[in-house]
């Protein structure tokens, strides 16, 4: 007997497209925000927080990750801060695909802020998060934390969510503008993208709250 096959309507499709994006949207905001708020908890109880084994160290706490840095420098002047060049972040026992990669990550504070436990502004160029398949990846324990950051940039970053059929092309999203303010586990932090959804293919601008992070 010809069995019978049910064709999505339109309606369908389009929850499952907005579904993607959604999911793809939340997977960045979870992401930049276990970086950035995890990574600075060093701040309050470090006399000069941005110290090569300090930030590699709350890095991998904040993201529950190894950390790899090709290169690192300090910055005294005009701000203090630090640059890392080439950062992997390999989350769990999977150590042949990177959880996240950023080509350069710039954190810029200031000198009333080492006292204040605020960050002026982080920049993650060329952000790439690669999302196992759903069911197979190890769950995040980030840590509080009192610092917050007055903005981050992740312009140009892409998120990539993977499939458990291996003959399919993992799901990827290119967010041309990505911001997010006032970062911090106090109030809802607010971002503003722009991403290039590819099912159906088309522009979303999106700008809301996330939070209280938990």
């Amino acid at each position: 007997m010809p069995s019978a096959t049910a064709t999505p309507t339109p309606k369908v499709r389009s929850r499952q497209h907005r579904g993607r994006l959604r999911a793809g949207i939340l997977a960045l905001l979870v992401i930049v925000a276990a970086i950035a708020l995890g990574g600075l908890a060093f701040l309050s109880s470090r006399k000069w927080p941005f110290d090569r084994t300090a930030v590699i160290q709350n890095l991998q706490e904040a993201t529950d990750s190894q950390v790899q840095v090709r290169a690192f420098r300090r910055t005294y002047f005009p701000y203090p801060g630090c640059v890392l060049d080439g950062v992997a972040l390999v989350h769990g026992d999977d150590a042949g695909q990177p959880l996240a990669t950023i080509e350069k990550l710039v954190i810029k504070g200031a000198y009333s802020g080492l006292l204040t436990n605020r960050v002026s502004r982080m920049t993650a160029e060329k952000l790439r998060v690669f999302i196992p398949p759903f069911g197979t990846g190890k769950p995040f324990r980030t840590q509080h934390s009192t610092t917050t950051i007055g903005e981050i940039v992740a312009d140009g970053a892409s998120l990539e969510f993977a499939s458990k059929n291996p003959e399919y092309q993992p799901l990827r999203f290119d967010f041309h503008q990505a911001s997010f303010s006032n970062v911090g586990w106090e109030g809802p932090l607010t971002y503003h993208l722009r991403v290039h959804n590819p099912e159906p293919p088309g522009e979303v601008t999106t700008t809301g709250k996330f939070g209280v992070w938990d």
